[in-house]
């Protein structure tokens, strides 16, 4: 079983490519759309919307997503790509897709390992 340096299980947690195949099968009209919201020296940051139909005009679910460049192995390379797929793995959360027991993407519990582990203690 591969788990995050602090424990985490990740086999618990399906990868967002996974929810966005469950989707297509479920909803083959739909659509799935991302914004680039911001992209500075600090942050990216994503917006995906949901849609069912081609003819929803307003979105089934949405889902946001911010990640910093540099920020671990990933988004050493591909920030960019990381960014907008967490938004889109989180939109389709919202929309009742989790593939798996947890709502937790792999991705975002990979992220959440790398955040505890760079997490500087507080000094009292």
């Amino acid at each position: 079983m591969p788990k995050a340096e602090n424990g985490y299980d990740l086999d618990r947690y399906a990868p967002v490519a996974r929810r966005i195949t469950l989707f297509y099968e479920r909803y083959p009209a739909g659509r799935i759309i991302t914004s680039l919201v911001e992209r500075d020296a600090n942050a990216v940051i994503f917006r995906a919307r949901v849609y069912r139909t081609a003819e929803e005009h307003d979105p089934a679910a949405t889902g946001w997503a911010l990640e910093r460049e540099g920020d671990g192995d990933v988004n050493a390379v591909a920030c960019l790509e990381n960014t907008e797929t967490s938004a889109i793995g989180r939109a389709l959360a919202n929309l009742g897709f989790t593939a798996s027991a947890e709502r937790p993407s792999r991705e975002e519990m990979v992220r959440v390992a790398r955040a505890r582990q760079s997490a500087t203690p507080l000094r009292v």
